[in-house]
């Protein structure tokens, strides 16, 4: 048995039991895994972090997209952030990973 939480967890909303899920290395699928159960997610990662859906923008030039870009935290892992990027229309255009020293909050 293992445990496994997605890079992107609004990807995985319709992901029940019985379902089976690749596990990938880049496009190099290395496993899947029948699940058997979700579990609700714990707020163990985020201590001492910002929380899941804080309004940011980018401090400096990320994956193409330029300084004061603004987005929405959406996931949390050991290095950093899964940010949501947004147009001016508040429309999704696109998902970057960025550190803590990338971001600040949108005031």
């Amino acid at each position: 048995m293992v445990l496994l939480s997605p890079v992107h967890p609004i990807s995985w909303d319709h992901v029940k039991p019985g379902d089976v899920v690749r596990m990938r290395d880049g496009n190099r699928i290395i496993g899947a895994a029948t699940v058997v159960e979700r579990v609700a997610p714990t707020n163990e990662h985020l201590v001492g972090r910002w929380p899941l859906f804080s309004s940011v923008r980018f401090l400096n030039d990320v994956e193409g997209f330029p300084a004061g870009t603004p987005a929405t935290i959406i996931d949390v892992f050991d290095g950093g952030y899964v940010l949501e990027i947004e147009n001016e229309s508040g429309e999704s255009t696109g998902l970057a990973c960025v550190s803590d020293g990338d971001i600040e909050p949108l005031r």
